[in-house]
């Protein structure tokens, strides 16, 4: 298995072209529903809110760059490319335990973008940080699946986290996941699994 690092950088023109279909995009100016609140739906004032936010205040530049301050790698793993942060522990502490953070489903691996740094490093010098492990499960964001057959599992996914893991020199981890990354991650730290 290689492990090679990986930019995350996103190429400016697909930056373009996402504000380009944002102004491009066409609201409703009245409730379809008047009155009816979130009964049937987001709330048109909320959407208009939200559009607004991500036309005129979303600062692009600023999450890029918080998102290449981590270490990004890709590997192959059972014909799966599979994108991964790797942000070793920052900070000499007593412990440092391997952790590994598992999205779900339809999230990203930048769920976890505000306890990145805090997981790996500690105000105490004898407290316990983090060797932080999130990967994009496969389908998502970098990590693709297309060369795999149909049919792909809850369980192929951990087993393919887990030789990740392996592979990354720790045998033993705990994981921490919601929505699928849950289960995800409870199947890799089973015995059964091992």
């Amino acid at each position: 298995m290689t492990i090679t690092p990986f930019d995350p950088t996103v190429p400016l023109s697909e930056v373009d072209r996402l504000y380009r279909k944002l102004k491009d995009t066409r609201l409703p100016k009245h409730e379809i529903v008047p009155g009816a609140g979130d009964e049937y739906g987001v709330p048109l004032a909320w959407v208009h809110k939200l559009y607004d936010y991500w036309l005129n205040e979303y600062d692009w530049a600023a999450v890029q760059k918080r998102i290449s301050s981590w270490k990004h790698f890709t590997t192959s793993i059972e014909n799966v490319k599979i994108h991964f942060v790797h942000q070793p522990a920052r900070k000499p502490a007593k412990k440092v335990v391997p952790l590994l953070l598992v999205h779900g489903w339809p999230g990203s691996w930048w769920e976890f973008n505000r306890v990145i740094d805090d997981l790996t490093s500690s105000e105490k010098d004898d407290g316990i940080v983090f060797d932080v492990v999130v990967p994009s499960v496969p389908g998502y964001c970098w990590s693709e699946i297309e060369k795999h057959p149909k049919g792909w599992t809850l369980q192929d996914t951990a087993r393919v986290f887990d030789k990740l893991m392996l592979e990354l020199g720790h045998t033993e981890y705990v994981t921490s996941g919601g929505d699928w990354g849950h289960w995800v991650g409870h199947i890799c730290t089973t015995d059964e699994h091992h």
